[in-house]
């Protein structure tokens, strides 16, 4: 995955979430990295609603921290939205 053209996609999404949607620069740079990580292990930078809904998934398998499936959740939300698509998935009940 080039790794010039992940910081591009990265730095346009957390872009968006400060200007179209006002969150704050931890949380910005917190969904960025959650994006980050997850674009790389799917390995598309445009990654379509069934292959985020495999990631999620593939999330909840390896038993992965609520915290972390839920904010990997938003981003990918967000994520979709600012490329067009509206997706929502599902959280897991908190521990």
């Amino acid at each position: 995955m080039d790794k010039t053209k992940l910081r591009n996609v990265v730095s346009r999404f957390e872009e968006y979430l400060i200007v179209d949607h006002g969150l704050g620069k931890t949380t910005v740079e917190g969904y960025g990295r959650s994006l980050s990580i997850a674009l790389r292990r799917m390995r598309k930078f445009v990654p379509s609603h069934q292959d985020i809904k495999r990631h999620v998934y593939w999330m909840h398998n390896r038993h992965y921290s609520y915290h972390h499936i839920v904010n990997t959740s938003i981003a990918l939300e967000h994520f979709s939205a600012m490329k067009g698509g509206r997706i929502r998935l599902g959280r897991p009940r908190k521990p």
